[in-house]
């Protein structure tokens, strides 16, 4: 069922489909609900415990309302009897049931939205303070590179080239703070081989540790993915380990900072076989147009009227009012 039906909608239809068990269910798109799949726990299991749990909340506000629900659709007596055995007339009950499933989908948007906000901190955590406090002439490369990533077909590597300081890492950091907050990735990664840091003060710091070879990388994605499950097996059983959780459910891997090509080339073989149907953002100042697993993105300088947007924003942050 579409994600962009009323969320009311798709409460009821979860509701009809209580003793319809399948491979999917109306609310599976739910981060609520993706977060407790999995294990042997299917989609319309997860909904249904989720829905039993908002009830028994719900009972303490409408115990009749809630026990309205329960018979029509848990028990599944027909609403003629459900009406008898609560004394009110037939009409009564269907305004009663359009009443409680509204209620019931202000209880789950609560649980959404808590979930949606536990996700994207959980994401966030991973990332570095960002060096910018805004950015200028972005938008329409994140909705480009949005399409291009959040598909089940290639291409599942893409590369975002472009000169140094240019805004490679910056625009990287907004499109996976964006898609946090969409449904379509399971889960996210970040890894990075910089060694240098431009901090917002404009100071630039070394990086220690920046050499990110496949071991390197796989140790970095293990501790975000795999909760630390890397301490107890070799390279290859991890590169499994990986594989099958990006094959199981999509992910987003951000590598960022691969400057010279030996850096992606000598990355390519692990991240051909951790790809599809994940898929992997790189960034680098080199660009790799033979490479036909690659989709390469050239990231263009700011158009004027973004530029000049942005110089104004710099010079009033800075108080240079002649500017």
């Amino acid at each position: 069922m579409s994600p962009e039906l009323p969320l009311g909608d798709v409460v009821a239809a979860a509701l009809r489909h209580w003793h319809r068990p399948g491979p999917d269910s109306p609310l599976a798109h739910l981060f609520v609900i993706r977060s407790r799949v999995g294990n042997g726990v299917t989609a319309h299991r997860a909904v249904n415990q989720l829905l039993l749990n908002l009830l028994g909340r719900m009972a303490n506000q409408q115990p009749q309302w809630t026990d309205l629900l329960r018979l029509h659709f848990v028990e599944g007596l027909a609403a003629r009897t459900i009406a008898q055995h609560l004394h009110i007339g037939e009409a009564t009950f269907y305004r009663q049931q359009k009443a409680a499933i509204g209620l019931l989908t202000d209880l789950l948007a609560d649980e959404e939205q808590q979930a949606s906000n536990d996700r994207f901190d959980a994401v966030v955590a991973r990332l570095e303070l960002p060096t910018y406090e805004r950015l200028f002439g972005v938008d329409g490369h994140i909705d480009r590179l949005l399409g291009l990533l959040e598909t089940d077909t290639s291409p599942w590597l893409v590369l975002l080239e472009g000169i140094g300081g240019i805004g490679k890492t910056a625009l990287a950091d907004a499109l996976i703070r964006r898609s946090a907050r969409r449904p379509f990735f399971h889960g996210f990664a970040w890894s990075t081989a910089r060694q240098q840091r431009l901090q917002i003060d404009g100071a630039i710091v070394p990086v220690t540790n920046s050499v990110l070879t496949p071991d390197a990388l796989l140790v970095q994605l293990a501790d975000q993915i795999l909760d630390g499950a890397r301490l107890a097996v070799t390279m290859e059983q991890m590169i499994q380990l990986l594989r099958g959780q990006f094959e199981q459910r999509p992910h987003l891997i951000v590598v960022d900072n691969l400057e010279t090509l030996v850096d992606v080339t000598i990355l390519l073989p692990v991240l051909r076989q951790l790809a599809n149907p994940s898929k992997f953002l790189l960034t680098s100042r080199i660009g790799l147009h033979d490479e036909s697993f690659i989709y390469p993105y050239a990231i263009p300088p700011l158009a004027r009227d973004d530029a000049t947007a942005l110089v104004r924003h710099e010079a009033t942050a800075r108080n240079l009012p002649l500017l």
